[in-house]
């Protein structure tokens, strides 16, 4: 007896127009499947991310009370489990928006890699993202130190260009950033400036995950936002009397995301909270 079918969404996150800001796959009831299975999928769909999150009737008001809570995982088009996604992060929670659109908040959890007295071990870690007023969906994220480069569970770092007095849509760049991936062990390469038409904009680069160019990217903001509150508040915006950014990436695809950074949230540098939206183009069913 073959498997029911398992049911995707392809969405574009930090954009509400379709074919613009960085595309996803949501696949549902999937969160649990073979970590060899769940990159196949992946690789099949050929996105720049693939959510795989559980089944939809875990993100209902009752499903709290349950032993277990909604779960969420990501793979690279490549097939490469990540760590975290910001973007299809943004995807699912768009997809389970619409299914329950009574829902005011949501909760996932998700696998975090921690290194204490030197040992890296797993923890369950839970992730919330809200729907706001406005119809957008605010994600918290523990920021990066804005001070030195981000360590990963790879040990691998990332490498933060602040650039002024040029453009960032100058193609020049991605070649630049392709070269230097090759000299230098950088898990990702971005580069961020002041913007005419927001706080600041930026281009992200993760060559090592096969991703030329992130056409925009949530995680890389959990470092960039800081830099910029940091070296530069006039840039800081007031919204709802909360202080605010807005970032642009000047990707081919386009798309914008608004950034809040708060120290007092309790993690180690702080929280960002990512604010953005995603629109759903197509939905799917997998015969595997």
């Amino acid at each position: 007896m073959s498997a029911p079918p398992l049911t995707f969404y392809l969405v574009d996150a930090f954009t509400d127009e379709a074919f613009g800001g960085n595309p996803a796959a949501v696949i549902l009831s999937a969160s649990e499947l073979d970590p060899a299975f769940r990159s196949s999928i992946a690789k099949e769909l050929n996105q720049p991310a693939a959510a795989f999150v559980s089944h939809p009737s875990m993100f209902t008001d009752n499903a709290w009370a349950q032993p277990h809570s909604p779960s969420i995982r990501w793979h690279t088009s490549s097939g490469k489990a990540m760590a975290f996604c910001g973007h299809a992060t943004m995807a699912a929670s768009t997809v389970a928006f619409s299914l329950f659109p009574d829902l005011k908040e949501l909760k996932y959890i998700y696998q975090k890699a921690v290194k204490t007295e030197g040992v890296l071990g797993i923890i369950d870690t839970p992730l919330k993202v809200e729907k706001l007023d406005d119809g957008r969906f605010l994600l918290k994220a523990s920021a990066a130190n804005q001070y030195e480069p981000l360590e990963l569970a790879e040990e691998a770092k990332v490498l933060l260009q602040v650039q002024q007095g040029f453009s960032l849509r100058s193609e020049d760049i991605v070649e630049l950033n392709k070269s230097l991936s090759k000299t230098i062990p950088f898990h990702g390469i971005w580069v961020t400036s002041t913007s005419s038409v927001a706080s600041y904009q930026a281009r992200t680069f993760f060559p090592s995950f096969g991703i030329d160019e992130d056409w925009v990217c949530g995680t890389a903001n959990t470092l960039i936002a800081p830099y910029w509150f940091t070296k530069q508040p006039s840039l800081i915006r007031n919204e709802g009397g909360v202080a605010t950014m807005e970032a642009v990436q000047v990707s081919v695809r386009g798309g914008g995301l608004g950034v809040r950074w708060d120290t007092k949230w309790g993690a180690e540098n702080g929280v960002v909270a990512l604010i953005g939206r995603g629109k759903i183009v197509a939905k799917g069913e997998l015969y595997i």
